[in-house]
């Protein structure tokens, strides 16, 4: 079990690191003009995005490590409600910032995933430390 969470934060770490070091270095514009084929101005305004998405890839190791312990335990449920509460938060956050704050669709989006996915790991939090602190005991 440890050895599974040491290897989830230094991949969570790895892979957020590096989006961020994509998103402000001038790796951004290799990516997104060359690799992508994006014209200049597209490739400005996909920097803010990519910088608001880029703790997504710490977030999903952990909400699958999370969902992998709470599977192997058979508790799923917890599982299910956080999906649920996901996929509103984003609902919810896109209507809101896009209708009362005037945003873009695209920084809307980014930014109701990232609560989505935040208010979901959150969730998941309790369940799961209740099992962790199980495995801590033996």
């Amino acid at each position: 079990f440890n050895q599974l969470i040491s290897f989830a934060k230094k991949l969570g770490l790895f892979l957020g690191l590096g989006l961020i070091i994509i998103a402000v270095t001038p790796i951004s514009y290799l990516w997104f003009n060359s690799v992508s084929g994006l014209l200049n101005e597209l490739s400005n305004f996909s920097k803010l995005p990519t910088i608001i998405i880029s703790i997504m890839p710490a977030l999903t190791v952990l909400i699958s490590i999370q969902r992998a312990i709470l599977v192997s335990f058979k508790n799923t449920s917890p599982i299910t409600y956080a999906t649920i509460i996901e996929v509103s938060i984003i609902i919810l956050t896109l209507f809101v910032s896009i209708k009362m704050f005037d945003l873009t669709g695209i920084v809307a989006s980014v930014i109701g995933f990232i609560l989505g996915r935040i208010c979901a790991v959150t969730y998941l939090m309790f369940p799961f430390n209740k099992i962790k602190m199980k495995l801590l005991k033996n």
